[in-house]
């Protein structure tokens, strides 16, 4: 017979078995069997019953498309440009030491259904209001800026909602998707993220009801593939993942948008040369940007036109005031800063300057051709105006000395030096000095022989008398 210890050994062994079944069953974040039929054990009672997760749907998150502008805010213009997004699983990855497992999104097994995003990211001219400057940033925005300084960039914002609403889970876990965004290669001056995907993980978990009652806990978007960290803090059998220690967290994609400047002014030299005639100078600029982006135009370097005088004399074109006028006004009919359209531009645009003039385009996009022509007439005509400071609109001065055609790398000061000379003859006063001399003396002299003379039978008549 076996003593009364040896049978309380084996029956406390057995209770701490069943007690150790009964825990293991129940982690956080169960993968379930085939099925989805999961044990419930019900702590210090008998009975044993069995549920089935019957799946929830997702709701909606969204994420933002920043737009940099290599601006301040107040000099920043806002291109039109759409960017465009797609949504697909993303890979499975097996738990390993200290990583979660990741379910594949829309699997078929533990979730099915396809998210969707809403539209697109769509910017416009019109969106300049709502430019931020970089010091005003929000701190948790994910921006991606291009300089050190807080005080030379700034951006738009556009918000795209993910809607997960037709995505049914069935399982406890994290579930993985990609989202894309299309390349922009065909608009001037955009450049891409550096990485056009974000992996946006989703957390379902358990309610721990005990009812087989799942709920979407969040939805996290960051860079890179690499599986979440699990934290243990709670004992092997409630492992727990915490959202926030995913690195390389995200709240959107960043694009670029770089712009740059064109100032062009006139220099008149010549003793010969008029330094109040007026000169045609005609910019053109072209690239893969919209007919209906606008740049803004500061034409403080140009006199006031409303007096301005019809040039004459060595003017061979007919340019009137009226026309001058209208094409040098610092502002349209309702008194707003004049811009000048994408179109106007690529069909060239005229301004008139004289002698010490410029005028300025400000927001046109990187990489875009510019050709600066000018209607010379009957002066001689140099590239470039070194002796004319041209000041842009933060009021620094600029000589212009950069080539009247080219692309827009960098800020272009640029215009045109026209020479009018003439040889005076020299040497004309020496050369009928002494014929005047001779002629005047020749002059004096008769004069006097007349006034003699006369003198003279004056005197003869009153002897007689």
């Amino acid at each position: 017979m076996k003593s009364r210890s040896t049978m309380r050994a084996r029956i406390a062994a057995a209770a701490l078995a069943a007690v150790m079944t009964v825990g293991m069953s129940m982690p956080a974040w169960a993968a379930g069997a085939s099925g989805n039929t999961h044990p419930n054990g019900i702590v210090g009672g008998s009975e044993n019953t069995t549920f089935t997760y019957a799946g929830v749907n997702g709701g909606t998150t969204t994420f933002d498309k920043y737009l940099v502008i290599n601006q301040p805010s107040d000099k920043a213009t806002v291109p039109n440009v759409t960017f465009s997004f797609s949504i697909a699983p993303g890979e499975a990855i097996a738990a390993t030491d200290g990583k979660m497992a990741v379910y594949a999104g829309n699997d078929g097994t533990t979730s099915t259904g396809t998210p969707t995003i809403r539209g697109a990211a769509t910017f416009s001219p019109d969106d300049f209001e709502n430019v931020t400057s970089e010091q005003d940033a929000d701190a948790d925005k994910t921006i991606s800026f291009k300089t050190e300084s807080d005080a030379d960039e700034s951006y738009a914002t556009k918000t795209l909602t993910v809607d997960f609403s037709n995505v049914t889970f069935k399982e406890p876990g994290i579930y993985r998707w990609i989202i894309t965004e299309t390349a922009v290669n065909d608009v001037t001056g955009i450049s891409n993220d550096d990485d056009l995907d974000r992996t946006l993980d989703v957390y379902v978990s358990d309610k721990n009801d005990r009812t087989g009652t799942l709920e979407v806990k969040s939805y996290v978007l960051h860079e890179g593939i690499e599986a979440p960290a699990a934290n243990d803090t709670k004992g092997s059998d409630a492992t727990t993942i915490d959202a926030s220690n995913t690195d390389k967290k995200s709240t959107g994609f960043t694009n670029h948008y770089d712009t740059y400047e064109i100032v062009i002014g006139k220099e008149v030299t010549g003793n010969q040369a008029s330094r109040d005639k007026y000169f045609k100078l005609t910019l053109q600029v072209t690239g893969s940007f919209s007919d209906e982006d606008k740049f803004y135009v500061d034409s403080t370097g140009v006199v006031n036109y409303d007096s301005a005088p019809t040039p004459t004399a060595a003017t061979n074109k007919a340019y009137t005031a009226d026309t001058m006028e209208a094409a040098n006004k610092q502002q349209d009919e309702s008194g707003t800063d004049r811009e000048y359209t994408g179109a106007e531009l690529k069909n060239g645009i005229d301004v008139y300057l004289k002698h010490g003039q410029y005028m300025g385009v400000y927001g046109l996009p990187k990489d875009a051709t510019y050709t600066v022509t000018e209607a010379a007439e009957d002066y001689a005509s140099t590239a470039k105006a070194p002796d004319v400071k041209a000041k842009d609109l933060d009021k620094v001065e600029h000589a212009l000395t950069d080539d009247t055609k080219g692309e827009l790398t960098k800020n272009i000061y640029t215009g045109y030096t026209n020479q009018k000379e003439g040889t005076i003859p020299t040497g004309v006063l020496l050369t009928i000095f002494p014929y005047a001399m001779a002629a005047i003396g020749a002059g004096a002299i008769g004069a006097g022989v007349s006034i003699h003379n006369r003198r003279r039978r004056e005197e003869d008549e009153d002897e007689e008398e």
